[in-house]
């Protein structure tokens, strides 16, 4: 089994169901007899149940001691770097994804097949093929030490704070703002007075401070959950 049988084997199960199980595919090469393959179904809801996942797989992979292993799964695939998650670009892409590791190459490598649909039929688009830089965290490289916690918290900061920010750019909530406003200077007769003696309280200032803060790791969302002004139309 080598890394062009997983991609030609994806790419055919894609064709005739029209979607692709995320799965992980780990390879033993052994002495005598047949080698050992293991397959593994990447299914999971929510963050925890993939961090169960994800330990699970890497557990396998080491106590098999697996030669080498792809991951393979469909992924929406954006070129605005501006976005938190490709899934949220309106100009997105879809793609069917196949990472490889092995001990000989523990850096891993990628390929990239893009694609777009015509009724039921996968029209096949350009192709990526990417090796992984040996400094670079990658979660689901098994062959590196395991990411600490410190390191895994660090990592999932900064893809909360870039999705903090891009939501509050992204949020109409200037009516909200405006009746918040009037109903503090109403309980507080002071903030009044700093208005009139030129206290800059703009809707477009204030964004801004909200974007200062959530660069800086002081404004996030208590306990996960997102605020109510600044939730998408399809998680309201």
């Amino acid at each position: 089994m080598n890394f062009n049988y997983v991609v030609q084997i994806a790419k055919i199960n894609l064709e005739k169901d029209g979607h692709c199980l995320p799965i992980a595919i780990l390879y033993k090469k052994k002495q005598k007899g047949k080698d050992d393959v293991f397959f593994c179904p990447l299914i999971f809801d929510g963050y925890k149940e993939k961090e169960k996942m994800r330990k699970a797989v890497r557990k396998i992979v080491i106590e098999k001691d697996i030669d080498k292993y792809w991951l393979v799964m469909e992924s929406w695939v954006s070129k605005n770097v501006h976005v938190s998650l490709p899934s949220r670009d309106s100009g997105r892409t879809e793609a069917l994804v196949i990472s490889e590791y092995s001990k000989e190459n523990p850096n891993g490598s990628m390929i990239v097949l893009n694609f777009s649909r015509k009724g039921k039929k996968i029209i096949w688009g350009d192709k990526q093929t990417t090796n992984n830089k040996e400094d670079s965290i990658n979660l689901w490289n098994f062959y590196h030490e395991e990411i600490s916690d410190d390191e895994l918290q660090t990592v999932h900061k900064k893809d909360r704070i870039k999705d903090i920010v891009e939501r509050i750019k992204e949020a109409d909530f200037e009516d909200d703002y405006k009746k918040y406003l009037e109903a503090m200077m109403d309980t507080i007769p002071e903030l009044k007075k700093e208005i009139v003696g030129g206290l800059d309280i703009s809707y477009d200032s204030f964004k801004q401070f909200l974007i200062l803060l959530a660069e800086k790791g002081i404004y996030s969302f208590p306990n996960g959950n997102i605020p109510d002004f600044l939730k998408r139309e399809d998680e309201k």
